[in-house]
């Protein structure tokens, strides 16, 4: 794959997978239309205090936000002229958009499926893609961190700008696999 053929991918699988993010936060964890919550916010005052259903989502979306927007800087950095060449970059190719679309997949594929349907099915599917998303990601972090290959230099801006959100990334599919493995051990054993 081209240079900047692989610059473009990244940064629209980038794009798509923070998009997905910003809907499935804004819309279809919405308290109100999960029934949850009342519109009325004066009738929702003990849902919003500390340990409700609520506030761990607030949490949640929180995390991916700042997640997300590291995603985001990761992917204009990679997009920059001077990195079109960088071997560092190179290294990364067009796993890490096999990646987001893992995650993507793993995003909508929970959304989509109604658990009221098929009820194991849906957290199956995302256990199953969380898996392959953080699988890719570890690889591709060892791949980078190979010093056999070709040995590139730890500038600040390359710590900064692609293992710190690239890091990131890897907590937070972890988390969701986690979350994952606890909802369908819930699933399976509700008592």
């Amino acid at each position: 794959m081209g240079d900047l053929k692989r610059q473009k991918v990244n940064v629209v699988a980038t794009l798509v997978v923070i998009a997905a993010f910003a809907w499935v936060c804004l819309w279809v964890w919405d308290p109100v239309k999960l029934g949850w919550a009342s519109p009325n916010p004066l009738d929702n005052m003990s849902l919003f205090a500390e340990g409700s259903l609520e506030a761990s989502f607030r949490t949640l979306r929180t995390i991916g936000a700042v997640v997300y927007l590291a995603l985001a800087v990761f992917a204009v950095y990679q997009a920059l002229p001077a990195q079109r060449e960088d071997s560092l970059q190179r290294r990364i190719g067009s796993l890490y958009a096999w990646i987001c679309v893992f995650n993507l997949a793993c995003v909508l594929g929970g959304t989509i499926l109604h658990p009221g349907i098929v009820p194991f099915l849906p957290i199956l599917l995302q256990l199953c893609l969380a898996l392959a998303a953080l699988i890719g990601l570890v690889v591709l972090i060892v791949i980078l961190t190979r010093r056999k290959v070709a040995p590139t230099p730890l500038t600040p801006a390359r710590a900064c700008f692609v293992f710190v959100p690239l890091a990131l990334y890897l907590g937070w599919l972890g988390l969701f696999l986690l979350e994952q493995l606890i909802l369908s051990m819930l699933s399976i054993y509700p008592g």
